[in-house]
């Protein structure tokens, strides 16, 4: 009985590093392929200072900036057409409090 006790974990063993020998030698390796960037959506609003800059966005495409404990968000941007950063009015009860980070 104690041999087959044994027996098995040593079989086990085996069985798992043939497998991955098998699975070293046919790996396949993907190779990025480089394209180039056609356009970008630029956004002019100054901002204060890049130190307290602060950027998120969620799962849902919704992207907010901190600047000086304010909430901002993209607007009006488009291809060829540059955009502006307004207040972040989506919930209103964030207005007046003073943020000090966000992350996503």
């Amino acid at each position: 009985m104690k041999t087959m006790f044994l027996r098995i974990p040593i079989l086990i063993f085996s069985l798992f590093s043939l497998h991955a020998s098998a699975q070293s030698g046919s790996a396949r390796v993907f190779h990025d392929v480089k394209f180039t960037q056609e356009y970008a959506i630029i956004y002019s609003t100054p901002l204060e200072t890049q130190s307290e800059l602060s950027l998120a966005a969620d799962q849902n495409g919704n992207i907010q900036i901190l600047n000086k404990h304010q909430l901002l968000k993209p607007s009006g941007g488009y291809f060829q057409d540059w955009g502006n950063l307004v207040a972040d009015q989506s919930y209103l009860p964030m207005k007046d409090k003073k943020i000090a980070a966000i992350f996503s």
